[in-house]
C-alpha cells in the first residue's frame, strides 16, 4: 500500500508541475501589451503631468451594465497635488490605473500632456511615474538592491538621497550592514512601516515627474507616518502628484480634492471649500473625526 501511496503523491506532484509549466509558458508567449496596438505609439520624452479626464466612463467588461467610473471630467495641472477620496469601492484606484495606461477607458478620453493615453508608449509613460501603493512588495536581497531595482545604474548617493526623502535613511544606517543589509524574502526582516518607506524611496529614485500614492501611508505606524508627512512637501515639490487616501487628514493641503462616490465625481475643491459646502466630503470628515475622538 505504501508504494502505491507514494506513486499517487508523485503523480499529483507531476500534474502540479505540468500546470505550472503551462502557466509560465502562457506568460512567456504572451504578446507585449504595446504589440497589441496596431498603430505605433508616441513617446513621451519629457512628462509634464498635465492630465485631463474628458467624460471618462470605465467598465471592466464592456458588455457589463456596471460602471466602475462614470462620466468623469476633471483636470490635473502640472506640479499640482491632487487628492482622490471616497469610500472603499468608489473607484479611486481604478482612476489611477487609467492614468498609468493599465486599462483603456470604455468611453471618453484620458489625455496626458495633450496626448490620448491609448496612443502613448507605455514604457516611456511609466518610466516617468513613481507609484507607491498599500501592498508593498520587496525582493529577497539587500536594501540598496530593493531601492534601485528600477534604476540599477543609480549611484550610492542617489539611493541615499531617495531614502532620506522617504524617511528611511535613519533606520537603514542602524542596520548591521547599512544599505547592504539582507532583508529576507519579501522584506520579512523589516517592519511594515520600514517596508513602506523603502517602497517610497524606490518610487522617488530616478526623480519621476509624476507621483501616484495609493493609500501609501495606510499601513504605517504613527511614527512612520509622521516622518513621511513631514517630508511630503519636499517630496511633492516640482512634481505632479496624485494621492489616493482614506484618511482625509493626510490630504488637507492638496491643491484640489476629488470626491468619488460609486464611481461618480460628486464634489471637487480645496479642503476648506469642501468643508464649507457641507456635502459628501464634510460628512466623511465628520465621520472620521468621530472615530478618532
Amino acid at each position: 500500500i505504501r508504494p502505491f501511496q507514494r506513486l499517487v503523491v508523485l503523480w499529483n506532484q507531476l500534474q502540479e508541475v505540468i500546470i505550472s509549466t503551462e502557466r509560465i509558458n502562457d506568460v512567456l508567449e504572451a504578446e507585449p501589451e504595446e504589440d497589441l496596438q496596431s498603430q505605433p505609439r508616441q513617446t513621451l520624452s519629457n512628462l509634464r503631468g498635465h492630465v485631463i479626464f474628458d467624460n471618462v466612463t470605465f467598465r471592466y467588461h464592456p458588455e457589463s451594465d456596471i460602471n466602475v467610473l462614470e462620466n468623469l471630467n476633471f483636470e490635473i495641472k502640472p506640479e499640482q497635488t491632487i487628492a482622490v477620496v471616497g469610500r472603499s469601492g468608489s473607484g479611486k484606484t481604478t482612476l489611477s490605473k487609467l492614468i498609468l495606461g493599465l486599462y483603456p477607458p470604455t468611453d471618453g478620453k484620458v489625455l496626458i500632456d495633450a496626448q490620448d493615453v491609448t496612443n502613448i508608449s507605455l514604457r516611456s509613460l511609466r518610466s516617468q511615474i513613481g507609484v507607491v501603493d498599500q501592498d508593498t512588495f520587496l525582493f529577497g536581497g539587500t536594501i540598496r538592491e530593493n531601492i534601485s531595482i528600477a534604476h540599477p545604474e543609480a549611484s550610492q548617493e542617489e539611493v541615499i538621497e531617495a531614502a532620506r526623502l522617504a524617511g528611511a535613511d535613519e533606520f537603514i544606517q542602524q542596520m548591521p550592514m547599512g544599505y547592504e543589509t539582507q532583508i529576507g524574502e519579501s522584506g520579512g526582516m523589516l517592519s511594515g512601516g520600514q517596508r513602506q518607506r523603502l517602497a517610497i524611496a524606490r518610487a522617488l529614485l530616478g526623480n519621476p515627474s509624476f507621483l501616484v500614492f495609493d493609500e501609501a501611508t495606510s499601513h504605517l505606524d504613527a511614527q512612520s507616518e509622521r516622518i513621511i508627512q513631514n517630508n511630503l512637501k519636499k517630496i511633492l515639490q516640482g512634481r505632479t502628484s496624485l494621492i489616493i487616501a482614506h484618511r482625509l487628514s493626510t490630504v488637507r493641503h492638496a491643491d484640489l480634492i476629488l470626491v468619488l462616490d460609486r464611481g461618480i465625481l460628486v464634489e471637487s475643491g480645496t479642503h476648506d471649500q469642501l468643508i464649507a459646502k457641507k456635502g459628501h466630503y464634510f460628512y466623511l470628515n465628520q465621520q472620521q473625526l468621530a472615530q478618532t475622538a
